[in-house]
């Protein structure tokens, strides 16, 4: 930049060069609300340069984006750096059960480096945790449970999860499944007076499934004479 020349005059254009594009982006690990990605090393002319009178780089650092084909890019930088010498970064703060697009650039004072190639990723189903036996008949009971918890986070309304049922303690023999995407399972067909057991678990988009809640038991009511 500068002020227009004149006819005959001459002058001088500084010029910087941007870094090359992330190679080798990847997923290193994925929990249910975070993960973990890596890359390779980027070191030297790798970063870009100045040209005559810009002053050197001050700014090299990877950055974590949210794959889109939007504008302005800057909008879906998802908050997460690393240092230039760094080959991974963890994003944290994630939904479970959710799929997950990022793309990776090399950012100095010139600004982002073409995208790397898009990765795709699926976090893990959470827990399902508290679960009660919200009402009990003789015939029926309903068996309840939360999406979640504060720490390991709550599942999206189209998570599944799977009801285990058992008459016999410590899931024996005579174990039901039966999968569902609410909270709640609503069972029906229940012999009268019986102590009935009761345990559930969360399958995620990756087919993977969590660990399953305490088994609770509970009888169903004595049928009226």
């Amino acid at each position: 930049g500068g002020n227009p020349g004149a006819a005959g005059s001459s002058g001088t254009v500084s010029y910087g060069i941007i870094a090359s594009s992330p190679s080798g982006f990847s997923v290193a690990e994925v929990l249910s609300t975070s993960a973990t990605f890596s890359w390779q090393a980027k070191a030297g002319a790798e970063w870009g340069q100045s040209v005559k009178y810009f002053p050197a780089l001050s700014v090299k650092q990877f950055r974590l984006y949210r794959s889109t084909t939007a504008i302005p890019f800057g909008d879906y930088y998802m908050g997460v750096s690393a240092a230039d010498s760094a080959v991974s970064a963890v994003e944290e703060g994630l939904t479970p059960d959710t799929t997950v697009y990022r793309m990776l650039t090399a950012y100095t004072d010139f600004g982002d480096s073409a995208p790397s190639a898009v990765i795709t990723t699926v976090t893990f189903a959470a827990p399902p945790a508290g679960a009660w036996f919200s009402s009990v008949s003789s015939a029926s009971l309903t068996f309840a449970w939360s999406s979640g918890t504060v720490s390991e986070g709550f599942n999206p309304a189209y998570t599944a999860y799977e009801v285990s049922r058992s008459s016999v303690p410590g899931f024996g023999a005579g174990v039901s499944a039966a999968f569902t995407t609410g909270l709640s399972s609503d069972t029906k067909g229940l012999e009268p007076n019986t102590t009935y057991y009761f345990s559930v678990r969360a399958q995620g988009l990756n087919s993977a499934y969590t660990s399953a809640t305490p088994v609770l038991s509970t009888p169903t009511l004595a049928a009226v004479p």
